[in-house]
C-alpha cells in the first residue's frame, strides 16, 4: 500500500501565493502545527492525525479521500493526503460561479437576467442543466482553464463533462477563501454575491462540512455528490465555517463509495473530526478538542487517544453544560485513582488536610514518572513535623497513627507487629500510615473527601478551602453528582482564568 499523507502546513501569506509548508511525509511524521512565527495565534493540533487515517481506513478501506483546512483564525493549513486528485462532481459549479463572478466585474456590471436565472438553481438545488450552460457560456473546458489560472489553481484539470474535472482538496479550499474572503482578484462586493448564493443551498444538501458544528453555525458551501463510471459514487463538500474568532476553510472529497448515503456518512465523519479540533469556541476553550486535551492533561496526565477524543465532543455537543459529564468519568479510571486519591487521602488522614497544589502537582508527576512510590511518601509525612510524631517510640506511633486516620487505638497485636518489623527493618513508619490509609475503612470514610480534594487540585491547580471541602463532600454524600461537581467547577471564573 503506497506511503499514507498527512500534513500540517503553516501559512500565512495570501492564498494565491502558495504559503509556506511543512509537510509530513508519512504517518509516523504527524505531530501538531508549530506555532506561527507573525504573532498569531499557534496552530490547534491537526485532525488529521496517524489514527485518523487508521480509523478511516478500518471504516472504509474501498474508498478514497482527501481533505484541506486552513484556520482563519491562526492561518494554519491541515491536509489529509495532499497528492490525491478527486473528480469534483457538482463542487464546480462555485468555480462555475466565480468565474461569472469575475467576468462581470471586469466587464462592469452584474450578473444578467439570463445568468441570475441560472446562478440560483444551480448553487441552491445543485441544478446540472443550468450549470452546464454556464459552463458553456464561459467557453467549457478552454474557459475553465481561464478560471483556474485567474484563481491560482494550479492542481486542477478541466474536463468535459465538467463534473469529471480533477482537482486537489486545496485548490478547492483556495477557491473557496478566495471566492468568500478575498486574498484572489473578486473585489468585496462580488464575494458578497458569492456569499449570498452559497449560504441559500437547500437544507436537503447542507451534508458534509456542516457535521459536527456548533448550532447556528453559518457555513457556505457547494457539495458534490454524483455517480460516475470512473469513480463509482463522488461525495464531496466545500465551504467555510464561520464561527466566532474567524472559523475555517474547508473542504473534503471522496470517491469510489457504491452510494449516496454511505458516501455522506463518510464525509460527515471527517467533518466531525475537523470541527472537533477547529471549531469552536468552547469558553473557556477555543474548541472542543482543547477542552478534552486539558481535561485529560489535568485528570490522566496524558493526552486523549483518538476514540476519546470523539467520544467526548460527543458527548458535550457544543452544551458547556455537559462538560461535567465528560470530566467525571475520568476520575474513575485506574489511571487517576492508582495516583492522586492515595496521595490526597494519605494528607487528609494523617495531616487533616489535602495537598496544597504544588505539592500534589509533585507527588503525582513523581508517581507517574516512577521517580517515587506511595511507600516513599507515606515515609515523608510520618517523618515530618508537621505530623510531630518522631517523638514516639515505635509502638506508641503505631497507636496514635491507628486514632488519627481509624479513630480508634491499635490492637496489641497491630502495636506489637508492627513495631517487630519496624525494628527489623522489614517496614517503615510511613508503611504503618499507608497501611491504615488505604483500609477500606479509611477509603469509605473519606471518599467524598478525597473526590473533592482531586477535583479542586486537578481543575483548579490548589486545595478546596475547608469551607467548600465540607460542602461538597456533603453533598456527594447526600446525592449530589460528581458531574455537578466538575461542572460547577469547569464554569467558574477561576477556572476560565487558570486555563486561558
Amino acid at each position: 500500500m503506497a506511503a499514507v499523507v498527512l500534513a500540517v502546513v503553516v501559512g500565512l501569506g495570501s492564498v494565491g501565493g502558495g504559503p509556506a509548508a511543512a509537510t509530513a511525509e508519512s504517518a509516523s511524521d504527524v505531530a501538531p502545527a508549530a506555532a506561527a512565527t507573525t504573532g498569531r495565534a499557534a496552530c490547534e493540533p491537526t485532525p488529521f492525525t496517524a489514527a485518523f487515517d487508521a480509523e478511516l481506513r478500518r471504516r472504509w478501506p474501498n474508498q478514497r479521500f482527501t481533505a484541506s483546512v486552513h484556520d482563519r483564525r491562526t492561518g494554519c493549513w491541515y491536509e489529509y493526503r495532499p497528492d490525491r486528485r478527486i473528480t469534483t462532481a457538482s463542487v464546480l459549479k462555485a468555480e462555475i460561479l466565480a468565474g461569472l463572478l469575475l467576468r462581470a466585474q471586469r466587464e462592469g456590471r452584474g450578473l444578467t437576467a439570463w445568468e441570475h436565472a441560472r446562478v440560483g438553481p444551480m448553487i441552491s438545488r445543485s441544478a446540472d442543466p443550468e450549470a452546464s450552460a454556464l459552463w458553456l457560456s464561459l467557453g467549457g473546458v478552454a474557459g475553465m482553464r481561464r478560471v483556474d489560472a485567474d484563481f491560482g489553481l494550479t492542481q486542477t484539470t478541466p474536463a468535459s463533462p465538467w463534473g469529471l474535472t480533477s482537482t486537489s482538496a486545496r485548490d478547492r479550499t483556495r477557491l473557496m477563501e478566495q471566492l468568500l474572503y478575498g486574498g484572489g482578484p473578486l473585489t468585496a462586493s462580488y464575494r458578497a454575491i458569492a456569499r449570498g448564493y452559497l449560504l441559500d443551498v437547500v437544507a436537503s444538501q447542507r451534508w458534509g462540512i456542516t457535521a459536527g458544528v456548533p448550532p447556528g453555525t453559518r457555513v457556505p458551501m457547494k457539495n458534490g455528490f454524483f455517480s460516475s463510471r470512473c469513480c463509482r459514487w463522488r461525495l464531496n463538500s466545500s465551504g467555510a465555517v464561520e464561527t466566532t474568532g474567524g472559523g475555517y476553510v474547508v473542504t473534503i472529497l471522496s470517491d469510489q463509495w457504491p452510494n449516496e448515503a454511505s458516501g455522506i456518512a463518510g464525509v460527515n465523519f471527517v467533518s466531525r473530526v475537523i470541527a472537533a479540533r477547529l471549531a469552536g469556541p468552547y469558553p473557556p476553550f477555543a474548541t472542543q478538542g482543547a477542552f478534552v486535551d486539558r481535561a485529560w492533561a489535568d485528570v490522566l496526565g496524558r493526552t486523549p487517544t483518538y476514540s476519546e477524543l470523539m467520544a467526548a465532543v460527543g458527548t458535550t455537543a457544543w452544551d458547556r453544560r455537559r462538560a461535567g459529564s465528560v470530566l467525571a468519568p475520568l476520575y474513575s479510571r485506574s489511571e487517576h485513582t492508582t495516583v492522586g486519591p492515595p496521595v490526597i487521602r494519605l494528607y487528609l488522614a494523617a495531616l487533616g488536610r489535602p495537598p496544597d497544589g504544588s505539592s500534589y502537582a509533585l507527588r503525582e508527576w513523581q508517581l507517574r514518572a516512577v521517580r517515587t512510590d506511595l511507600r516513599s511518601i507515606a515515609r515523608f509525612v510520618a517523618e515530618s513535623a508537621e505530623l510531630g510524631l518522631t517523638g514516639l517510640d515505635d509502638e506508641a506511633f503505631v497507636d496514635e497513627a491507628a486514632r488519627r486516620v481509624l479513630g480508634r487505638s491499635a490492637t496489641d497485636h497491630e502495636r506489637t507487629a508492627w513495631a517487630e518489623r519496624i525494628a527489623l527493618g522489614w517496614a517503615h513508619r510511613g508503611d504503618v500510615l499507608l497501611s491504615y490509609t488505604e483500609s477500606n475503612v479509611s477509603r469509605w470514610f473519606l471518599h467524598h473527601r478525597v473526590t473533592t480534594a482531586a477535583v479542586y487540585l486537578t481543575m483548579l491547580e490548589r486545595a478546596p478551602e475547608a469551607s467548600a471541602l465540607a460542602y461538597w463532600s456533603g453533598a456527594l454524600g447526600s446525592g449530589s453528582t460528581l458531574a455537578g461537581l466538575t461542572n460547577s467547577v469547569f464554569l467558574s471564573a477561576e477556572y476560565r482564568d487558570r486555563v486561558r
